[in-house]
């Protein structure tokens, strides 16, 4: 389940057998609105049979094998730049079509993107870079497609993706959606724990090589030796009074014991605020913590 706030409303995004229990749950919780059921395994044949019944019948030859299936080409694609099996599964789940592998470090080449983005059965294409290093490219590979439209969302951070994926409508046109997921992507404040490389100082912050940094916007805001302080610093650092969701994405190198405690924690503190925490395996390697602030 993917829970965001819109304004004033909360969209919640769930893939289930069971869709009435999951609406006799909501209903407990409030009014529902611009509800939206789509049997996705429906969806799925009736697509690949109204291609079926649109391909041209050919005759079929002494030596023609198996008719192979015919082409299926929608109005929207998505393909997205993100490492880490749990954070690409998250993606998947949200509709995109292409996962890039790529990140800080080993940023994938134009050339590798637009690659991608040509596998992507789509007449539009959104693609997110999710890493200021990579948007460059990214707008290169999107000058370099002639075969499809790319639309370049230059979101700085999977975070960022998912709340743009979250605004996607598929009965608006490409000029609304675009305009939609810009806005949801600049309301996802975004941070990360890393480990220094090497001894250096940041606006007074003395840092040692393999301390934690925290970082938020690509500025360092905070350093130390243990992963919960300096998650804990971050994500105050990160909050403010409009706060209302706090999503935590643990790494690879973090174990699921270690994340549910500062779940807890972290619940705990902000539970006077009224501000929602939750933690979500993303399994990125180099990134200890991805944080979300909404």
């Amino acid at each position: 389940m993917l829970v965001i706030d819109d304004e004033e409303i909360v969209k919640v995004h769930i893939h289930t057998n069971h869709p009435g229990f999951v609406l006799e749950e909501a209903i407990k919780l409030g009014e529902m609105t611009n509800l939206k059921i789509d049997n996705m395994k429906r969806q799925h044949r009736s697509i690949i049979d109204n291609a079926k019944k649109a391909a041209p019948v050919k005759e079929k030859s002494e030596k023609s094998q198996k008719t192979p299936e015919p082409e299926v080409i929608k109005d929207f694609g998505f393909a997205a730049v993100c490492m880490g099996k749990g954070m690409a599964n998250i993606l998947k789940d949200l509709g995109v079509d292409r996962i890039i592998e790529g990140g800080q470090t080993m940023n994938p080449s134009a050339e590798d993107i637009l690659k991608a983005v040509k596998r992507v059965k789509a007449k539009t294409v959104y693609l997110f870079p999710n890493n200021k290093n990579i948007i460059m490219a990214a707008n290169q590979a999107a000058s370099l497609a002639d075969d499809k439209m790319v639309v370049v969302i230059e979101t700085q951070s999977v975070p960022q993706c998912v709340s743009a994926m979250m605004s996607f409508n598929n009965k608006k046109d490409c000029a609304a959606n675009t305009k939609a997921m810009k806005r949801a992507a600049q309301n996802v404040k975004s941070g990360q724990l890393t480990y220094a490389v090497r001894d250096t100082e940041s606006d007074g912050l003395k840092i040692k090589k393999g301390d934690i940094i925290g970082m938020t916007e690509g500025k360092i805001i905070s350093a130390g030796t243990d992963t919960d302080d300096v998650l804990n610093s971050v994500v105050s650092q990160m909050t403010d009074e409009d706060t209302e969701f706090i999503t935590v994405y643990w790494g690879k190198d973090i174990k699921k014991q270690q994340a549910n405690r500062m779940l807890k924690a972290l619940e705990k503190k902000y539970e006077k605020d009224e501000i929602e925490v939750s933690f979500k395996k993303g399994g990125q390697p180099l990134y200890y913590y991805i944080i979300a602030v909404e």
